[in-house]
C-alpha cells in the first residue's frame, strides 16, 4: 500500500519527475484505496492532465504536499529565445507558429502536448504514444514544437526536451525544436545545446500564450451555431484556441471535440442515467 509506505516514511511531500505512461484498464491491480479514487474521479473518461489533476487533489487530501520539479530545480526551466548557434529561418519561424497552434489545440483536449509543421503544414501530432513516436512517424523535415496544455497542472508531466529528443529530431531530419518558455522543462541545457549545434538544429525558446474558449454543443443547430460563434471570433483575433464538445461545423472551424457530440444528444430518464458519468 504505497500511502502507508510513505507515511510510515514519514514523507511529508511528493516530487512527480520522469516520465509518465498511462496503464491500459487491464494492466490495472487497484488497491482499495486506488479503487474509491478511480470510481470519485471518473478516471477512465478523463484525459492524462485531467487525471494528474484529480490524482493530485487526492493526495492533498491525503495530507501530502505535492510540489513540482520546477520549483526544487528552477534552473531547468525553458528560457526565452534562442539556445545555440542556429537560428530558425523566416519560413522556420512561421512552421513554429503552426505546430504551436496544433499543439494547443490537442492540448486544450488533453491529448498531447506536441506537433511537428513542415512548409506550411502539419504533418505530425503528439498522442499516447509520446513525442519520439510522433518524430518517428513525421517523415523528413520540418519543426518540433512542444508546449504544455492550456490550464496545464504544472507539478507534473511539464512538456520535456534532452539530448535524446535533439538526437531523434535530427534522425528525422527535423531542422529544429522549439519549446515553451516558462512551462517546460530542458534538461542537461549545456549537453542539449551541444548536441543541437554539432548536428546543425536550432533549439529555442517561445512564448505559447492563446486565448482558450470552451465551446459545447449537444445537437446539429447547436453546432452550427457554435461553428458561426468561433468563425467570428477568429475574424477579431488570430492567436485562439478552442476546445469543448462539437459536431462536424464546430471540428471544421478548428474544434477538437472531446467525445463525439451525438453522446450528448439523450432524453429521458433511461438514456442518461447509463452515461451519467460522461456527462459529468
Amino acid at each position: 500500500k504505497p500511502l502507508q509506505v510513505l507515511r510510515d516514511a514519514a514523507v511529508k511531500e511528493i516530487v512527480m519527475a520522469g516520465a509518465i505512461k498511462r496503464p491500459s484498464l487491464k494492466d490495472l491491480r487497484p488497491d482499495l484505496w486506488a479503487t474509491k479514487f478511480f470510481a470519485a474521479s471518473g478516471a477512465a473518461s478523463l484525459g492524462d492532465d485531467g487525471l494528474l489533476k484529480a490524482l493530485i487533489k487526492a493526495l492533498e487530501g491525503e495530507g501530502f504536499g505535492v510540489v513540482g520539479i520546477d520549483q526544487l530545480l528552477p534552473d531547468i526551466i525553458a528560457p526565452k529565445g534562442v539556445y545555440g548557434a542556429v537560428s530558425p529561418s523566416e519560413n522556420d519561424l512561421a512552421d513554429i507558429k503552426l505546430a504551436r497552434q496544433a499543439a494547443l489545440s490537442i492540448g486544450a483536449a488533453d491529448k498531447g502536448q506536441g506537433a511537428i509543421a513542415f512548409e506550411g503544414k502539419v504533418i505530425a501530432e503528439e498522442d499516447a504514444d509520446g513525442t519520439d513516436a510522433m518524430i518517428g512517424r513525421s517523415g523528413k523535415g520540418g519543426v518540433l514544437v512542444k508546449v504544455s496544455k492550456p490550464g496545464q497542472e504544472t507539478r507534473a508531466d511539464l512538456p520535456t526536451i534532452g539530448v535524446t529528443t535533439v538526437d531523434a529530431a535530427a534522425r528525422a531530419g527535423l531542422k529544429g525544436v522549439a519549446v515553451e518558455a516558462g512551462r517546460a522543462l530542458v534538461v542537461d541545457m549545456k549537453a542539449v545545446v551541444e548536441a543541437a549545434d554539432r548536428q546543425g538544429l536550432f533549439v529555442i525558446g517561445i512564448e505559447a500564450e492563446s486565448t482558450l474558449i470552451y465551446v459545447i454543443a449537444g445537437e446539429a443547430s447547436g453546432d452550427i451555431l457554435g461553428a458561426r460563434l468561433m468563425a467570428q471570433l477568429k475574424d477579431k483575433k488570430d492567436d485562439i484556441q478552442f476546445a469543448g464538445i462539437g459536431g462536424p461545423k464546430m471540428i471544421e472551424q478548428g474544434l477538437q471535440s472531446l467525445f463525439p457530440m451525438e453522446e450528448l444528444s439523450l432524453m429521458g430518464i433511461a438514456e442518461i442515467l447509463p452515461h451519467i458519468p460522461k456527462l459529468m
